[in-house]
């Protein structure tokens, strides 16, 4: 399959913000002050984030996230009032007036409970799920009665990017039940008997054995490749986010993030922004 082309900004690392396609590594590093990049994460994208911090600055201690996780509206309230200078996330809302640079692609996967027997959803199917319309496996061919949606609460930046590409102008049903991390969200669709919920695919990346089903969506697999091609309905992307470009060590930090090495951090547990060019046969 062709990739799909993506154009993404990327951080030169001179003084502006330019636009590049993604199969490029962006502009080596200029000389900075490389003060400890000054950063922090939503819930989902905690632990990537502490991945790349550790990378960087190879175990230091001053090279640490500043807060404790949160979600994504808990990081925007920091920002707007000077607790934080940058966050990652996977959500940005349209019109927004923050500076971005993306640093990694996801996709939300969507998981169930396995007595439901479903290998399969449409968006179609998901949409009327969580906006309470089918409320029997019966109504999108799986099985069993009652379907228990899952939901992660308002302000997570998941739950913002499934309402922006699924709902359209709906909420989600009202009788969601609510997990507050990755984590609660499989344990709980796993415990519960026609439970449905969706995740970070990049969280199912640190699975070993997780007693749900993960579904294809309109009959296609969140995997590396699909991700990285867009060809997943659900693909999006991981921003660092700010009020305006940075000037010193946290831009360093980000270069860095979009290059080939940190890059390679990324791939460890998401779909990477460009892959390497291979030779020519």
């Amino acid at each position: 399959m062709k990739p799909v082309q993506r154009t993404f900004a990327i951080v030169a690392l001179t003084t502006t913000l330019v636009s590049c396609g993604v199969r490029n590594s962006p502009a080596t590093t200029p000389t900075l002050t490389a003060t400890p990049p000054r950063v922090s994460a939503t819930t989902a994208t905690y632990p990537l984030m502490n991945d790349l911090l550790r990378a960087y600055g190879d175990g230091s201690a001053a090279y640490t996230l500043e807060l404790y996780s949160a979600n994504h509206q808990t990081r925007l309230d920091d920002l707007q009032n000077n607790r934080t200078n940058y966050f990652s996330t996977h959500h940005l809302p349209v019109g927004s007036s923050l500076w971005a640079a993306p640093i990694a692609q996801d996709g939300i996967a969507i998981i169930t409970h396995p007595q439901t027997d479903l290998q399969n959803i449409t968006l179609d199917q998901l949409r009327q799920i969580y906006n309470g319309q089918s409320v029997l496996w019966s109504d999108v061919g799986g099985v069993g009665d009652d379907i228990i949606v899952f939901s992660r609460e308002d302000g997570s930046s998941i739950r913002a990017e499934l309402e922006r590409m699924v709902m359209g102008n709906r909420r989600t049903t009202a009788n969601a039940r609510l997990a507050f991390s990755d984590e609660q969200m499989v344990q709980q669709v796993a415990e519960t008997v026609g439970g449905i919920g969706y995740v970070s695919w990049g969280y199912l990346n640190t699975l070993a054995d997780a007693d749900v089903t993960v579904l294809s969506v309109n009959e296609i697999e969140p995997t590396l490749m699909t991700i990285y091609d867009h060809v997943y309905p659900l693909t999006n992307t991981i921003y660092m986010v700010g009020k305006s470009e940075p000037q010193d060590g946290t831009r360093l930090f980000i270069g860095w993030i979009q290059s080939s090495e940190g890059q390679s951090v990324v791939k460890r547990q998401f779909a990477p922004l460009y892959l390497p060019t291979l030779p020519q046969e």
